[in-house]
């Protein structure tokens, strides 16, 4: 028996207080200028089905890459 997994392949998390996002300063992207994080991925992944996501990151950044791996290792 095959079993189907959903695989968001391409979201971002981004903490606007632990690096700025010089991206997000223009007015056409007012609408998302805050922080994104694992509870907010969760409440869109859940209800639709999705098993496992792959993070892109935001900023060429070493802090950031550390942070995410970190992530990747924590709990649900």
């Amino acid at each position: 028996m095959t079993t189907t997994r959903r695989i968001d392949a391409h979201h971002h998390l981004w903490d606007l207080s632990a690096r700025p996002q010089g991206w997000l300063d223009g007015p056409d992207v007012q609408p998302i200028r805050r922080d994104f994080g694992p509870a907010d991925l969760r409440a869109v992944t859940g209800p639709a089905g999705v098993d496992a996501t792959v993070l892109v990151q935001v900023l060429n950044d070493i802090d950031e890459t550390a942070d995410f791996l970190a992530l990747a290792g924590s709990p649900t």
